[in-house]
């Protein structure tokens, strides 16, 4: 037995021995570091795949400002085949064009998704954004969602500066256009407004009466005509809309009397007067401005153009009702026409230069009236008394004349009342051919100087084969002689003369 163990140890000794030379080979290659290739590679774990966070939804969205969004923003998180990554923390925060969320904080659920509460746009028009931002190794993390704020409804109307408090001439444009800002709640410029425009007082018009606001809120009248009248118009400015704070709009202006437009006549033309002598009226003029306001204070001046004389005080400024005259206005010493000009200072004066006409010669205003006096036959020594009476006829440029006399007229008991009705004259010379009980066939002419001829023929008395006379008539006297030519060869003279009453 004894013998058996002896054996036997040696053998299991050896067999130990041999598992321990492996193991300490084994140790000795790990401690060289690995230097040695066994020639396959030693077995590793694969790192886990990154998520990614995209948008879900909620993006470009647009809302009136200082409201949330329609749609609530929210994200996905999912690996790299897809499958959605649950339990992922997501930060959502405003990053431009304020306003605020709630429910910043969100986890993925099993489904991958995250949505903030809501997303209130800031106060102010115009882009905003959001950031989904998700914590841990996320690939594309953060995400900006974009979404842009409109103007909310017109809450409140200003006037424009410049459109309103103005003055202008009357019946003209003003310079600047009345125009209106709208805006809403925040001051944010409101468009899409309609705004009426309208003429309040002062009459006037105004084009453009209906414009809409702009991107800029702004809406404006195509332009505002004050009224013919001077003094205060107004125009008001409604926006379409109600509870709008400002509205309507009120706009002032002051109408005043435009610059020197037009000149014309107001009376002292087609005058007839004695030549050299002062014409009855001096003539005048108005000055009115584009809608025929009476303007003071132009400058006028008067001009003798033809005919000669002078004209006195020739410059003048026009008055409160726009008139204005010269102190007078002097024929030349000729019969004939004569002529001058009225001239307003300004430029582009419509009429300017206006001219006015007179005439030096007979004038039926100036001897118009009763004339009494005395004829003298000196050959004979015989008097009497004289009566004339000059009116103006039925139309222009006739006149009617009536005489009589007393005592021995050319060998008669005297002049009975004679009229010779509407007849015609012009101022440079007046003719008369007539037949008279008393005087036989009678023409009589006067020049424009009041110089006078006469003469008569086929006399009633059968011994005066003629009778001839000269003289002169001036607004206050008529003078003549006359010579009496009879059949025997014999001649009579003597004088008539007549005062005006």
């Amino acid at each position: 037995m004894t013998g058996m163990l002896r054996v036997l140890r040696p053998r299991r000794c050896r067999v130990h021995y041999g598992i321990l030379a492996i193991i300490a080979t084994a140790a000795s290659a790990c401690s060289e570091g690995g230097s040695k290739d066994s020639g396959t590679p030693p077995p590793t774990t694969p790192p886990a795949a990154t998520p990614t966070i995209s948008r879900n939804a909620g993006d470009a969205q647009s809302a009136t400002v200082g409201t949330a969004v329609a749609s609530a923003p929210s994200v996905r998180v999912a690996n790299s085949s897809g499958a959605a990554v649950p339990g992922v923390a997501i930060t959502f925060a405003v990053a431009s064009g304020g306003g605020s969320v709630t429910g910043a904080s969100a986890t993925t659920d099993a489904s991958g998704l995250a949505a903030v509460g809501s997303w209130i746009l800031g106060q102010t028009a115009g882009p905003n954004s959001l950031t989904a931002t998700a914590t841990g190794n996320v690939a594309g993390s953060p995400v900006t969602f974009a979404a842009t704020g409109n103007p909310g409804a017109a809450a409140q109307l200003s006037k424009q500066p410049g459109g309103d408090a103005q003055a202008g001439f009357a019946g003209q444009n003003v310079a600047a256009a009345p125009a209106v800002l709208l805006k809403d709640q925040y001051g944010n410029p409101v468009p899409g407004v309609t705004v009426a425009f309208a003429v309040a007082s002062g009459g006037g018009s105004v084009t453009g009466a209906s414009a809409t606001t702009g991107s800029n809120g702004i809406a404006s009248a195509g332009s505002w005509k004050l009224g013919n009248t001077p003094g205060a118009n107004t125009l008001t400015a409604t926006a379409a809309g109600s509870s709008i704070a400002g509205n309507p709009a009120t706009f002032t202006a002051t109408g005043s009397v435009g610059p020197p437009a037009t000149i014309a006549k107001v009376s002292g033309d087609n005058q007839v007067a004695t030549p050299g002598a002062a014409v009855p009226q001096a003539p005048t003029v108005r000055v009115t401005d584009a809608v025929g306001n009476n303007v003071s204070g132009a400058g006028v001046t008067f001009a003798v153009t033809s005919g000669g004389g002078a004209v006195a005080g020739n410059s003048q400024n026009t008055s409160a009702d726009g008139t204005a005259r010269p102190a007078g206005w002097t024929l030349g010493p000729a019969a004939g026409a004569n002529t001058i000009s009225a001239t307003a200072a300004a430029a582009g004066v419509a009429g300017n230069p206006l001219t006015f006409t007179a005439i030096g010669g007979l004038n039926v205003a100036t001897y118009a009236g009763s004339w009494s006096g005395t004829w003298v036959n000196s050959t004979f020594g015989s008097t009497g008394t004289a009566s004339v009476v000059i009116a103006a006829g039925a139309s222009p440029n006739q006149v009617t004349l009536s005489h009589s006399g007393t005592g021995t007229v050319l060998g008669g008991s005297g002049a009975p009342l004679e009229t010779r009705s509407n007849q015609p004259y012009t101022p440079a010379a007046f003719s008369l051919t007539t037949t008279s009980g008393t005087f036989g066939d009678v023409v009589l002419n006067v020049d424009g100087a009041g110089n006078i001829t006469g003469s008569g023929t086929n006399v009633p008395n059968p011994a005066i084969q003629r009778w001839d006379c000269t003289g002169t008539i001036t607004p206050a006297q008529i003078r003549l002689s006359f010579t009496v030519t009879f059949k025997a060869g014999t001649v009579a003279s003597g004088t008539i003369s007549v005062n005006k009453q």
